[in-house]
């Protein structure tokens, strides 16, 4: 069933609202895990391969994502993180997670990431605090191998504060 569920996802895959549309169909506990493992796995490809294309300069052939798609990404991937029913749908949205991260934090698009996820670190709810984690380790990993020193300087401080916060309680 997942192949035919990412077919019938291909036939559609580049319309506006998309995205969004796949985003609630991941979050739904009424829907069947697999073709919820399917959304994620053609969310994490179509983020993966388009993601950092931008709109406005991409080639008539070239699939890109839209904004307010992007906002949607936005908006929805920590809350779906810290919903997740299954560790292989955590893996396909940390994944996706990273190469949005890699593109919108060194470009100013997503002022108020490196706070959520401080928000899921001390919640006290054991899957927002699995979500911090997981989402703290694909902001590192979208910078690993970058040789640009200011990526991440505002993130470090934060990061040692709440360790040391979470150290002593």
């Amino acid at each position: 069933m997942p192949v035919a569920a990412e077919l019938d996802i291909l036939k559609v895959g580049n319309e506006p609202g998309m995205i969004g549309g796949l985003l609630q169909i991941i979050g739904a506990d009424s829907i069947d895990i697999s073709t919820r493992q399917s959304c994620s796995v053609w969310l994490k490809n179509r983020v993966h391969g388009t993601y950092s294309i931008d709109p406005a300069t991409r080639r008539p052939n070239q699939p890109s994502i839209t904004e307010p798609d992007r906002e949607a990404l936005r908006a929805n991937i920590l809350p779906l993180l810290a919903a997740s029913p299954s560790r292989s749908i955590t893996v396909q949205l940390a994944n996706s997670l990273k190469d949005i991260v890699a593109h919108d934090l060194p470009n100013a698009r997503w002022p108020g990431l490196i706070d959520a996820i401080k928000q899921l670190l001390v919640s006290g709810d054991i899957r927002h605090v699995q979500a911090g984690c997981v989402a703290s380790l694909e902001v590192v990993r979208a910078f690993r191998f970058r040789q640009k020193a200011d990526v991440l300087p505002p993130w470090w401080p934060s990061c040692f504060q709440l360790s040391s916060e979470l150290r002593h309680r």
